[in-house]
């Protein structure tokens, strides 16, 4: 085994193990000649390889150079699946847990200008909205880049497995700086998000509460000079009232369409409609799923705005379960807030 392979093993084993150590340390026989450690390390490795984790080390030739300027850059890096996605441009996209209609709106309306491109997104993928920047890269066939605040083992074994399983069936990149079994704490995430920042070409912004992850993520950018780009928000809305405030202390850029973003990554001109695949068959859904698709069908001509309440008490779940159902070709949204069914019960 060689030293870099034993650097890995015994950094993601040992919970007290510290970046600045693993950089110091070039001997690790101490811990291997422990049984047990030998037993772990041996069942470690085994894993990894059976899921085609990549790992990188500061000094490896292939670890991101976008990392090198962070502050405090990673010594090590795990990933899952395709790293050659990180040599497109990035466009991170980042909005409050509790995003608005408007907000989701906006969201739509970007994704039908870059779907035809060469973008590359990235996001965190927690729970809920975060979700919804892969699910309409997923959609509309745009690269995506998930980075974790947690271990990817921790997030291999949770709930959300499956979710991650899209991604990389897509040949796409989810990758932590954390070690393999690390559970999300409250300062992981801001951690992560200067990852984020380091990787990104620019930051879009459609909403950001008063001390928000999102107003810590536009800082991050800004430190790192990347361009900020927000929507107007009415001045009483609680959730666009601080990004209202980045457009104000200059340090975001204010859009009243989306072309300079389209500029910035080479686009010419706005792509037309995305095409997505249709599909008729419900079979493979879930009760929930086709009880929400009747649900939308009973109320084809209404704003569904109002109905939301009926599928969850949380808006950014129903949103993402309704968003998941629109990129799968299961119903239709011709103007926003009126869906149409594209099946028949």
């Amino acid at each position: 085994m060689d030293i870099k392979m034993q650097k890995i093993l015994v950094y993601s084993l040992d919970e007290n193990l510290t970046p600045s150590e693993l950089r110091k340390a070039d001997d690790f026989s101490d811990f291997f000649e422990n049984p047990d450690n030998q037993h772990f390390a041996e069942k470690l490795e085994t894993w990894m390889n059976q899921h085609n984790i990549i790992w990188l080390l500061d000094d490896d030739p292939d670890f991101p150079h976008q990392f090198t300027s962070t502050k405090n850059p990673p010594a090590i890096l795990y990933a899952m699946w395709n790293l050659e996605i990180l040599n497109h441009q990035i466009l991170w996209i980042v909005w409050p847990r509790d995003m608005s209609q408007y907000a989701n709106q906006v969201m739509q309306a970007l994704f039908t200008q870059i779907w035809n491109s060469n973008i590359v997104t990235v996001s965190w993928m927690a729970r809920g909205v975060d979700h919804l920047c892969h699910q309409l890269s997923i959609g509309y066939h745009l690269p995506t880049i998930a980075i974790l605040g947690w271990g990817l083992r921790y997030y291999w074994n949770s709930s959300a497995r499956s979710f991650m399983e899209q991604i990389i069936q897509n040949g796409w990149l989810i990758f932590s700086e954390f070690k393999l079994d690390f559970k999300p704490t409250a300062w992981s995430f801001p951690q992560r998000n200067r990852l984020i920042a380091g990787l990104s070409d620019a930051l879009f912004l459609p909403e950001a509460r008063e001390w928000s992850g999102s107003l810590i993520t536009a800082d991050f950018a800004y430190q790192f000079h990347k361009p900020i780009f927000v929507v107007p928000n009415p001045i009483f809305s609680e959730n666009g009232i601080w990004s209202n405030h980045l457009v104000s202390s200059w340090k975001a850029n204010l859009l009243s369409d989306f072309s300079p973003v389209l500029k910035l990554f080479g686009i010419q001109q706005e792509s037309e409609t995305a095409e997505i695949q249709i599909s008729t068959n419900i079979s493979n859904l879930t009760d929930e799923e086709k009880s929400l698709l009747k649900i939308v069908s009973q109320h084809s001509d209404e704003d569904f705005s109002q109905r939301l309440s009926e599928i969850s008490t949380d808006f950014g779940e129903a949103m993402w379960k309704l968003t998941d159902l629109e990129m799968q070709g299961y119903v239709m949204q011709d103007v926003p807030w009126i869906y149409s069914v594209n099946v028949k019960f």
